[in-house]
Order: structure tokens, then C-alpha cells, then sequence
């Protein structure tokens, strides 16, 4: 019996497994390996005897994650944290109540897809009462407008009181942080107009004092030019030119 029950080597990919894509190739390999101890019960009884036959069922990379473990329960334990990524009940059963059949998938096949979902959703016996709130929560973060406080929400399952309070909480940080963040924005804005007004101000005292110079550099060179009218005036015809007068005073003639 021991060598029908016998399960195969765990081999799956890591990285997949990261987010839960191995799950359901990890369930199946898991019950089969529990039937498989079940057979051996009157030869391997211990904790440690049990794990001892464990390792010998799973790839060297799976076994580095439980090499420091001496105990079947404790080992399957991180197995199962590491293959089963549980959904939020939340968000599986918003995934529940938005999937819609695909095309050319067949109604059977829709069906099939809609019971996996469910069974991702924790649905437990409860009264009207307790339905209704589930449903009213459920229906309450799927609806939010603000991606953020979804995603606070989806990280825990809390009764809807609860819900609701952390959700107002959440409302509130965020409007203001905004306001810290719209007036770092207005100072920055403010820093950056008195930066400019200065930057204008030295740029319109240099361009005054540029026009300044190029103003007397250009009356020089007038003077100097009516200086020379005047002495070629002086040597064409003396009587039109008794005296000239140069930059660096008066010449009488």
C-alpha cells in the first residue's frame, strides 16, 4: 500500500510559487505526502522520524527553506506559507462577484471557475445579520474611490465598524498631507519668485551700467570726432576755425 501512496518528488519553481501560483500543485502534493506518513504509522511514529521521510520527498532548493527544522508538523507548517498564498475574503470575493464568463468558455466551465473563487472567500456559517454586514463591507471597499485606502484596507479582515474607522482615518491623513504637501509647494514657489526678482533686479543694474558706459564711450568718440572736423576744418580755411578744442583742453590758434 505504502509504495501506491507513495508521492512524487516536490520539484516547483520558487519564484512562481512567490504569489501563489504553485498552490494548488502544492495542496495535492501535500495530502499525498500526509496519506503516505498515515501508511507508515506503525514504523515511523515521532515528529522527527516523519520529517526524516519528508526531506527525502523534496528538491535541494526546497529544502533549504526547512533544513534548520527537526519536526514534520513545524516543517509542513512553512511549506504551506510558502507554496499557499491565502486572498484577503475581501478581495476573493470581489474577485467572485466581477468574474464573468470569458469567451467561448463553456457554462461548465465558468461554473468551475466561479466555485474555485469561492472557496477562496471564508465563507463560514453565520446569521442574516453578520451575511449582511460581510456583504455591506465587502461592497464598501470594492467601491472606494481612493486606490490607497483599498489597498490599507485589503491588508486586513476586520468587522465593518472597524472597517469604516480605519477607512475615515485613512481619509483624513491623506487630505492632510496634501495640505503639507500643497503648502511646501507654495514656499517653494515663493522662494523661487524672490530668487527671480533678485536675479532681475542684478540683471537691470548691470544693463544700466553697460548702457552708462557705452553712453560716455559714444560721447567720447562724438567729441573726438568734432575735434577732427574741426582741425582739418582749421587747415582747409584758418578764418573759420580760430581756436579747436580737443579732450584734453583748448588749443588757441
Amino acid at each position: 500500500m505504502d509504495k501506491v501512496l507513495r508521492p512524487d518528488r516536490l520539484e516547483l519553481d520558487l519564484a512562481t510559487s512567490t504569489q501563489g501560483g504553485n498552490a494548488n500543485k502544492f495542496i495535492h502534493w501535500s495530502t499525498t505526502m500526509d496519506n503516505f506518513i498515515e501508511t507508515l504509522k506503525d514504523t515511523v511514529t515521532s515528529d522527527e522520524a516523519k520529517y526524516k521521510v519528508l526531506i527525502n520527498f523534496i528538491s535541494p532548493d526546497i529544502f533549504l527553506h526547512i533544513s534548520g527544522l527537526t519536526k514534520y508538523t513545524e516543517a509542513s507548517a512553512l511549506l504551506q506559507a510558502l507554496f499557499v498564498k491565502t486572498k484577503n475574503p475581501n478581495y476573493a470575493r470581489h474577485c467572485l462577484a466581477m468574474r464573468t464568463q470569458k469567451e467561448r468558455e463553456s457554462i461548465e466551465l465558468y461554473l468551475l471557475a466561479l466555485e474555485k473563487l469561492a472557496k477562496e472567500c471564508d465563507f463560514k456559517d453565520v446569521t442574516a445579520a453578520a451575511h449582511q454586514e460581510e456583504c455591506i463591507r465587502t461592497a464598501f471597499i470594492s467601491g472606494l474611490s481612493s486606490h490607497q485606502i483599498r489597498q490599507r484596507l485589503l491588508e486586513d479582515t476586520k468587522p465593518l465598524s472597524d472597517t469604516t474607522k480605519a477607512a475615515t482615518t485613512l481619509e483624513q491623513a491623506l487630505r492632510e498631507s496634501k495640505h503639507y504637501n500643497h503648502r511646501a509647494s507654495d514656499e517653494g514657489h515663493l522662494a523661487a519668485t524672490d530668487s527671480c526678482s533678485v536675479g532681475q533686479e542684478s540683471i537691470s543694474h548691470v544693463a544700466a551700467v553697460q548702457g552708462r558706459a557705452q553712453f560716455q564711450s559714444q560721447n567720447l568718440m562724438t567729441k573726438d570726432c568734432f575735434v577732427a572736423a574741426k582741425v582739418v576744418t582749421w587747415f582747409m580755411n584758418p578764418l573759420l576755425a580760430r581756436y579747436v578744442t580737443t579732450t584734453s583742453g583748448m588749443v588757441v590758434v
